[in-house]
């Protein structure tokens, strides 16, 4: 009898405390999801908080790029051991850079106006970023080149442009002429893509013809000889920049008359005579003989070897 109410009171004990411990995770298991559901309204709300947003009609949403701030372009040239005071200047160089390139850019045959913007506009730059010289002129020069290169319909206003720039007068651009070429040089001696080895040459044709100060009449004789000497050694091709090179200088474009004083053009006369064995196998002199078979002064047929040439060069 003993043994059986020690037995029931160990029960009794035992159900009590398994009932209070189901009660009390019960309560937990309540309070945990109590919690929880008040997490999830509270964060609905700051949510939804955080979507009322100021729109405007038709205004995108800038997107952010902490990336492509400037200060981060500093930080990571620091990380690369270039300092700010080093910095600062290439950043305003990268910003002259690309401010150029637009407004060479805005030029058109349609607004030739314009041009006269663009080179005070450049002018105010070279001002405002305070470049040295070389650096004015390495990149000004490359630019007019670089765009040549790429489209050839623009040749006559970048070679307008050039010229402009260099009527200024300015202390930057003294030895524009000279730089410009070394690039056309360069680029021709090393060019393999025939369209931009054509621009190359239509861009020296165009300043030739305008007469730029700084640009020596000796180049114009040595440009020609270097066509003739290709022509003559039949490298591909180079019978049409011989023709090109001519039409360009002699062909009125865009009611832009050629500017080449008789001295001048007078050099020309080598790609002439070349030019008789290249278009269509006809003979030059003959050609001049019927349009005046008793002319003997030599600037009056030189007068006749230009209207040839216009007339060939300009089909």
């Amino acid at each position: 009898m003993f043994f059986n109410a020690i037995t029931s009171l160990f029960s009794f004990i035992f159900t009590f405390f398994f009932f209070a411990i189901s009660i009390l995770f019960s309560c937990f298991a309540l309070l945990l999801f109590i919690g929880l559901c008040s997490m999830c309204l509270f964060g609905r709300f700051i949510f939804y908080r955080s979507k009322i947003k100021l729109i405007l009609g038709g205004l995108p949403e800038l997107k952010s790029d902490k990336g492509k701030s400037i200060q981060s372009v500093m930080d990571s040239l620091s990380k690369k051991g270039l300092n700010e005071a080093d910095a600062r200047p290439l950043i305003s160089r990268i910003e002259w850079w690309n401010k150029i390139n637009l407004l060479v850019n805005s030029l058109t045959e349609n607004q030739p106006e314009l041009l006269d913007n663009v080179v005070n506009d450049i002018k105010g730059l070279v001002g405002h970023h305070g470049l040295e010289r070389d650096l004015i002129e390495a990149d000004l020069t490359q630019i007019i080149v670089n765009k040549a290169l790429e489209d050839s319909s623009k040749t006559h206003l970048l070679a307008h442009l050039f010229h402009r720039l260099i009527e200024s007068q300015t202390s930057w651009t003294q030895s524009l002429g000279h730089r410009l070429f070394q690039i056309i040089v360069k680029e021709l001696n090393t060019l393999s893509d025939v369209d931009k080895k054509n621009n190359a040459i239509q861009l020296m044709a165009a300043i030739f013809k305008r007469r730029v100060p700084g640009v020596p009449d000796d180049w114009i004789t040595d440009t020609a000889e270097w066509l003739i000497k290709r022509f003559d050694a039949d490298i591909k091709h180079s019978s049409q920049q011989l023709c090109l090179f001519l039409s360009t200088i002699l062909v009125n474009e865009h009611d832009d008359d050629c500017n080449l004083l008789p001295s001048q053009q007078r050099q020309l006369l080598p790609c002439v005579k070349a030019l008789e064995k290249a278009i269509l196998g006809r003979k030059f002199n003959k050609v001049v003989n019927v349009e005046n078979e008793t002319e003997t002064d030599p600037d009056n047929r030189m007068d006749l070897e230009w209207k040839w040439c216009r007339r060939e060069c300009g089909n």
